[in-house]
């Protein structure tokens, strides 16, 4: 029975703190658990409470966190103070309305319809205070910004820009897109002269092939020239050897000889050589001989119609 438990303890302590925010709640934290105690306002230290009761909220008070904006223009005089001013708090303000230069200092506004106004057009009369009448002269305050034009805006993704606000980037861009045609013509006329030069090998290369035909060519004429030429003699030399034999033996030859070869036979011999052999030769193999001796001593074209000429191939100059 000397032993102290402490599971009834801890029982009671919870049902104390139970009743305790039980009364917080019903009361909307007002609960004291020590005396009243004397409540001042600021700048009211002389007054003191009526009767000594304390008026306790009827809601909770809840602070309020937003942001707001100071309203820096003086709205009375530096030295003039209130009821709820510290007297200590007031001497301050009245030193620092005394001090020298204080007063020429500029005020700044922070707000942007208070800066707007202070660089409103003002009246060249001193006198008039209210606003200005219609067609009196009317001046801008010092360290205001001149009236301009509103600049011209433009829609794009990001929002409306002013036009010219862009002019720097407009440039800029310009500039990228001309460097870049730049690059491309440059690497166009590399490639041109690319192009210039394996033309100009080729033409070398044609040109090369050329001449070696043109060498092929006149090797295989002089050639030909050659044998014509050793034909001609080997044929003269057969000629001189008909022309050396009795006219009856070389006649019997003839009628029986090729009519081309013994045209071309014919050709060669001399007149005076030939006649006897042609007064021995057969009278129809005479007779075809001298018709081919004829026609072959007519020229071709002095027989051929205008229409025979213009069927004749033509070559075309380009």
């Amino acid at each position: 029975m000397n032993n102290i438990r402490v599971l009834p303890i801890v029982i009671m302590a919870v049902g104390a703190l139970l009743v305790l925010k039980t009364m917080g709640l019903v009361t909307n934290g007002g609960y004291v658990l020590v005396g009243t105690s004397q409540a001042v306002a600021a700048g009211g230290s002389n007054a003191s409470a009526a009767n000594g009761e304390i008026t306790l909220p009827s809601e909770p008070t809840i602070t309020d966190q937003t942001p707001t904006i100071a309203l820096s223009t003086p709205t009375m005089e530096v030295g003039a103070s209130t009821d709820h001013t510290d007297p200590a708090d007031a001497s301050d303000a009245t030193e620092a309305a005394g001090l020298p230069g204080l007063d020429d200092a500029p005020v700044v506004p922070d707000n942007v319809i208070v800066a707007e106004n202070a660089c409103a057009p003002v009246s060249l009369s001193a006198e008039s205070d209210g606003p200005n009448p219609d067609g009196e002269l009317t001046v801008l305050p010092p360290d205001c910004p001149l009236p301009s034009d509103a600049l011209p805006k433009l829609l794009t993704s990001g929002g409306a820009v002013p036009m010219g606000s862009g002019i720097a980037d407009t440039d800029q861009a310009l500039l990228e897109r001309l460097a870049a045609r730049r690059a491309e013509l440059e690497s166009y006329e590399q490639e041109l002269a690319m192009r210039a030069s394996l033309v100009t090998a080729a033409e070398q290369r044609i040109e090369q092939r050329q001449e070696t035909l043109q060498s092929i060519e006149a090797q295989i004429a002089s050639l030909v020239e050659q044998r014509k030429e050793m034909e001609a003699g080997q044929f003269g030399a057969i000629v001189a050897m008909y022309e050396t034999m009795k006219p009856k033996d070389a006649a019997n030859i003839f009628n029986a000889l090729d009519i081309e070869v013994l045209l071309r036979v014919a050709k060669m011999m001399s007149p005076r050589k030939m006649a006897p052999i042609l007064a021995e030769m057969d009278t129809a193999r005479a007779q075809d001989l001298t018709v081919r001796l004829a026609s072959n001593s007519v020229d071709p074209l002095e027989t051929m119609t205008p229409d025979a000429l213009a069927s004749l191939p033509q070559i075309v100059g380009q």
